[in-house]
């Protein structure tokens, strides 16, 4: 039982660093707005659009590299359907998206270290590494690294509790392989 609370206890301050974190660093990018690719994906998206994107490319005008990527295609219109042009909402999207993602790479640690300074050291660099503003925060298009980043986290975190188990308990491996695939094609490499 013990152990249990302590888990959980090391989650509640990965979870804290992750979140305090995102918002210290990141939370001036909710006054970003719209920029670049931004403009061409935050829009509605007919159901024939969503359909066409699980069998062609993610951009039916041809602007964009055509790209397989229909699960983001999906995300995409559901965020629209909720947010519609409000880029401050968009923005709040990314930034708790981010935390997950934090969040998930601080658990990753965790579980294979049990050490919890490493968990939140992990969490920290994860938060303040250089390349997050661009690829992963400060950009609303760039959600879609987000969503495969937190794919890939739950991945691991899937494999490292039943690596040891039989082969059946790793089927959703495979499924989660696909989902990142379909989010983003370098996904392929999960």
């Amino acid at each position: 039982m013990r152990s249990r609370w302590r888990g959980a206890g090391v989650a509640a301050v990965i979870a804290s660093a992750a979140s305090a974190g995102a918002l210290l660093m990141y939370s001036h990018t909710l006054g970003y707005g719209f920029d670049y690719d931004d403009y061409h994906f935050i829009r509605p998206y007919p159901v024939t659009e969503l359909r066409a994107a699980f069998s062609g490319p993610w951009d039916p005008a041809g602007i964009e590299v055509p790209f397989y990527r229909p699960l983001t295609i999906a995300f995409y219109a559901a965020r629209f359907e909720l947010f519609g042009l409000d880029a401050e909402a968009h923005h709040a999207v990314s930034l708790v998206l981010f935390a997950l993602a934090a969040a998930l790479a601080g658990a990753v640690a965790w579980q294979a270290t049990r050490r919890p300074a490493v968990a939140v050291a992990a969490t920290t660099l994860f938060v303040v590494h250089p390349a997050m503003p661009y690829a992963l925060v400060a950009w609303i298009t760039n959600q879609m690294h987000l969503i495969e980043t937190i794919v890939v986290l739950v991945a691991l975190l899937w494999w490292h509790a039943v690596r040891a188990k039989p082969p059946a308990w790793w089927l959703p491996l495979l499924g989660l392989a696909a989902a990142a695939f379909m989010i983003k094609e370098d996904g392929v490499m999960l």
